[in-house]
């Protein structure tokens, strides 16, 4: 896993975020966890995320940094040659544009001025990482999969699952077992790694009344 941007201000962010939406006991991890979208209540930020989104679903680079507040780029950013345009490969990794696009599925926290993506950044926090660790959370709607890229071999559809990471099959698949036993394989662009070393979250703020995005954490 690479990080995605060296900026450690959303961490702190997400430490408040936790106070409005759990409490500090510590809890059994649910079969399911759901996410919640605080940040729907502003409609200048609901405006914002539809033009996002459908950035990272072009994957325009250039359009993003401009998402950007200033003087912040990804870590990984590779300026381009003189004349030509900044394009998906110069901004990110293929493995991180993957993880982008889960995180525009899975809801938005909110806490004073910050908002954080996923909501599950948050959620997560009032359980204990020892329960986190090789735990995964499985997107609404991925394919659970005998054989990897079996189509054929499809055994359920799932809805924001938690389960156990128990191997990789390459290519980007990882084998789960679920709380009720059942295992698979399911795409990595459908899992959302729960364990603290491996969570990644963004970050946005409202700045001389625009919204930017303020930070891109992930594992180290």
């Amino acid at each position: 896993m690479h990080s995605l941007v060296s900026l450690k201000a959303g961490k702190f962010a997400a430490g408040i975020l936790a106070a409005c939406l759990i409490s500090t006991a510590a809890e059994a991890l649910p079969r399911k966890l759901l996410p919640v979208d605080q940040c729907a209540r502003d409609p200048s930020f609901v405006k914002f995320r539809s033009v996002l989104r459908d950035v990272v679903k072009r994957e325009d680079g250039q359009a993003l940094l401009a998402m950007y507040a200033p003087g912040l780029k990804p870590s990984g950013y590779k300026p381009p040659e003189r004349g030509r345009k900044v394009e998906a490969e110069d901004v990110m990794e293929r493995e991180e544009w993957e993880i982008v696009h889960g995180i525009m599925r899975m809801g938005c926290a909110v806490a004073g001025p910050v908002y954080v993506m996923p909501s599950a950044s948050v959620q997560l926090d009032r359980y204990p990482e020892k329960d986190l660790k090789d735990k995964v959370l499985v997107l609404g709607g991925a394919k659970l999969f005998k054989v990897p890229h079996e189509e054929k071999s499809v055994v359920a559809i799932l809805n924001w699952n938690t389960a156990t990471a128990v191997g990789t099959g390459g290519d980007f698949w990882t084998g789960i077992r679920l709380a009720d036993g059942r295992e698979g394989w399911v795409s990595d662009s459908d899992i959302y790694w729960m364990d603290p070393s491996f969570r990644y979250e963004v970050t946005f703020e409202k700045r001389h009344g625009k919204w930017m995005i303020t930070g891109i954490i992930g594992a180290e």
